[in-house]
């Protein structure tokens, strides 16, 4: 055989497999909602946040015990720092007031301490 021919491969340049699929595998994903479709005054935990990107805008995208919500454009500027640290609070839906000269209906929410 010609064993000469054949490289040999750097250790490092080894594929990680458990990286590669996990980039690969589609994970079961919960149902996103409204925020308004939230029960109001409901507490619901955080499982887990991060800010996320789109075409023309960044929201946070908070993922809940049952469903996921995107947070109204206005909480990104006020939450982008502490995104990390949502985990374990927990989100209340108050219902929709009227903003603005307009009458514009917005989602009022807030968060609780982790219990």
């Amino acid at each position: 055989m010609h064993r000469g021919r054949y490289l040999k491969v750097p250790q490092n340049y080894l594929m990680d497999l458990r990286q590669i699929n996990s980039a690969c595998r589609v994970a079961l994903q919960k149902p996103i909602r409204k925020l308004q479709d939230l029960p109001i005054n409901f507490p619901k935990e955080i499982v887990y946040a991060k800010q996320v990107s789109g075409k023309f805008v960044s929201q946070i995208l908070l993922e809940l015990e049952d469903c996921a919500v995107f947070l109204p454009k206005r909480a990104t500027s006020v939450l982008e720092n502490h995104v990390d640290g949502l985990k374990g609070y927990r989100l209340v839906f108050r219902g929709t007031r009227n903003f603005g000269s307009q009458n514009h209906e917005t989602a009022d929410f807030e968060f609780l301490e982790p219990l």
